[in-house]
């Protein structure tokens, strides 16, 4: 809420955009955010997918024309990738 008491909605992906990758964010369900000076505290739960492999950026490297399997390889290190034959 701001200083009006007024909710103030931020959409997940805005709000990861807007603050930089530096902070890890491992889930974006976020229960609580309270702000401290000029600086927020969030509270949440969950741990994301916690599969290993950021969905922005999986989709950033696929516009760029990165391969599935090139997708894959960077995220997933010392898998072996097959193809398999039905």
């Amino acid at each position: 809420k701001d200083e009006d008491n007024k909710e103030i909605v931020v959409k997940g992906f805005r709000l990861r955009n807007g603050i930089g990758s530096k902070y890890n964010f491992l889930s974006l369900l976020i229960n609580e955010a309270r702000l401290y000076g000029d600086e927020f505290e969030f509270k949440g739960s969950g741990y994301g997918h916690g599969i290993g492999m950021p969905q922005w950026s999986g989709k950033y490297m696929a516009e760029q024309g990165h391969t599935a399997i090139a997708i894959l390889r960077k995220y997933y290190k010392g898998v072996e990738f097959v193809q398999l034959e039905f």
